[in-house]
């Protein structure tokens, strides 16, 4: 499995920069998440349709 983080750099010349500890967890990856044949949705947002590849900040990870 591939986890995805958010990384963050510095405009500064001597700025830093590096990964924090926030992981970005795809739609298709959130227990959220369901595919109905071409219908995409999210139970946290009853009417949205969502990507498979579309994320956001309330998502959770499924249980493997």
């Amino acid at each position: 499995m591939i986890r995805e983080y958010i990384y963050f750099v510095d405009d500064n010349p001597n700025g830093t920069s590096g990964m924090t500890e926030e992981e970005i967890i795809r739609c298709r990856e959130c227990k959220f998440y369901k595919k109905d044949g071409c219908l995409e949705s999210c139970d946290i947002h009853e009417l949205t349709i969502v990507g498979a590849n579309d994320f956001c900040s309330f998502a959770e990870r499924k249980e493997q």
